[in-house]
């Protein structure tokens, strides 16, 4: 029967290990050394895990095979940087913070949140018009019509602000896992998810 790749593999390690302990002992007895010997050991040492022939490494560039991808969030934080200083040309009387992104970084940036401002300030206008028909100094058909702008722009508001909530709830968890599996090839520029 034919040997395999590991066994060899093995049995070869292990032939090179042992010569390599003879030689340390040879050399080492003659020089007076008191380091210990070491003892050998009938079980080998395994060579470190490669995967099988047929299967692919996943931390390969899908396109070029480029083993050295990198992560987009390290690329977002290596691009990313900020920095404080004090304020004044005399008096220092505040600090300023600068905020420098390059364009890569800019690039594999991560998802974001969905703010509830937009949605906050509709209902504010909403109410404002509200408050304009209920104050009653508009004529008629201004009040009729200001009125249905604020209903639907409070029902616009409520909209926006319900689907917020549910996408920050819901899909934001799910876009910042697939942002986390995200590679970059630094040769092809190919992203792959690992």
């Amino acid at each position: 029967m034919a040997e395999r790749d590991s066994e060899r593999l093995i049995r070869t390690f292990t032939e090179d290990e042992l010569a390599r302990q003879d030689v340390e002992d040879i050399q080492g007895a003659g020089n007076g050394s008191s380091k210990p010997r070491r003892q050998r050991t009938a079980k080998p040492s395994l060579p470190m895990y490669r995967p099988a022939r047929a299967s692919s490494n996943p931390f390969r560039c899908s396109t070029c095979g480029n083993p050295q991808l990198r992560a987009l969030a390290t690329m977002y934080a290596q691009g990313t940087s900020t920095a404080v200083s004090m304020k004044g040309f005399i008096f220092k009387h505040g600090y300023q913070k600068t905020w420098r992104q390059t364009e890569m970084a800019k690039m594999c940036a991560p998802p974001r949140k969905k703010h509830f401002w937009p949605a906050l300030l509709l209902l504010v206008a909403a109410s404002l018009g509200t408050f304009a028909v209920l104050s009653d100094f508009m004529s008629t058909t201004v009040n009729n019509r200001v009125m249905v702008g604020s209903f639907l722009l409070g029902w616009l508001g409520i909209y926006m602000l319900a689907y917020h909530f549910y996408w920050n709830l819901r899909h934001y968890p799910q876009r910042m896992e697939a942002y986390a599996r995200m590679h970059l090839c630094p040769r092809c520029g190919t992203v792959t998810k690992v």
